[in-house]
């Protein structure tokens, strides 16, 4: 397994980078790598299509958690 930042770095991107492809702000972005924040599962697959990695070879689910309904209240992990 990779790490979301290893990856990311790995295929030439920055955390602004990727934030401006998914269209949110840096800060969320930050917070998913880091495990601060729940992914929602549209994020996870999008993330996954631009690094070109399977998703759930990078978001195990004892290293994050995503969320199947992006229209819930976000929840901060831990």
């Amino acid at each position: 397994m990779k790490s979301l930042d290893k990856l990311r770095i790995e295929k030439g991107y920055t955390q602004e980078n990727l934030a401006k492809l998914l269209e949110i702000a840096t800060p969320t972005y930050c917070q998913y790598e880091k495990g601060q924040r729940l992914i929602p599962k549209n994020i996870a697959d999008s993330i996954s299509k631009i690094l070109e990695f399977p998703r759930d070879e990078i978001f195990l689910p004892v290293k994050f958690a995503i969320r199947e309904n992006s229209a819930e209240p976000e929840k901060e992990a831990g």
